[in-house]
């Protein structure tokens, strides 16, 4: 089982406190929140020495694969951290199926919106196999309207009609579009590269650490045995870093895989 921390808690000037965290546990960086020199200058200290692996969260804030725009520079954005990516032996890169639903409610429109989407990933994939990116694709939740354009079903289709494209499930946000995790676990098996862990209440994304929201995580980590096993876990809190937290959390979901 492989244990990665993400840098949300860790932005600025406190991304200096990720090299205490053991040499074993992996980093992911959300790319889009430092500049290059940023990433160029920290990423050598961060990790030198370090044997967990190495992931990016690719643009997401303001590049939307669902909505028009030009697709050129939507592919050029999300082409930026590639260097990066080779450079620390990048394991997976992650980019979100949409951002934000900002539009009145409109079927006829979100269904355009999944069906470029899909359209996107399926190019973008390509791009990323030319370049030797390993793409893994995130589920997303509700908007403050608690709408979202992806459901079980068509998060799922967007699977079955793209079969190369692999995914990173997103716990908290299961929580907030009603994806059921364990069926997800079922079907999509080593399709599903890695998960974003955290909890909430099943109202807001907190990002909180595991246990503090509605998540059942024994019965979660029953699915990752039985059809994950070699899936990476990417702890994904935020607020104040808490690296103690971190090792605590990340031995409790260890003694459940023991237990399951």
């Amino acid at each position: 089982m492989k244990f990665s921390v993400s840098n949300l808690s860790f932005t600025g000037g406190k991304i200096k406190w990720m090299q205490e965290l053991p040499s074993e546990l992996g980093i992911e960086i959300f790319y889009e929140w430092g500049s290059r020199d940023y990433w160029n200058n920290i990423l050598p200290c961060l990790m030198g020495g370090r044997t967990g692996g190495f992931s990016i969260h690719g643009p997401a804030m303001f590049d939307d694969f669902s909505l028009p725009c030009d697709e050129r520079t939507l592919f050029e954005h999300m082409k930026a951290p590639f260097d990066l990516y080779h450079q620390f032996q990048g394991e997976f890169y992650v980019v979100h199926t949409n951002a934000g639903i900002k539009y009145e409610a409109n079927p006829i429109l979100e269904e355009e919106n999944r069906k470029r989407t899909l359209d996107r990933i399926a190019k973008f994939q390509d791009i990323c196999s030319q370049e030797g990116v390993r793409m893994v694709v995130e589920n997303i939740g509700w908007n403050a309207e608690k709408r979202y354009l992806f459901n079980q079903e068509q998060f799922l289709h967007l699977f079955r009609q793209l079969p190369e494209v692999c995914c990173l499930i997103d716990i908290g946000h299961t929580l907030l579009s009603d994806l059921n995790v364990a069926e997800l676990q079922k079907e999509l098996k080593n399709r599903i590269v890695a998960y974003h862990i955290h909890d909430n209440d099943g109202t807001k994304d907190l990002h909180l650490p595991i246990g503090e929201g509605v998540f059942n995580w024994k019965s979660f980590m029953k699915g990752v045995h039985e059809h994950t096993p070699d899936a990476a876990l990417v702890m994904e809190y935020e607020g104040v870093p808490q690296q103690k937290r971190y090792l605590e959390d990340i031995n409790t979901l260890r003694s459940l895989l023991v237990e399951a």
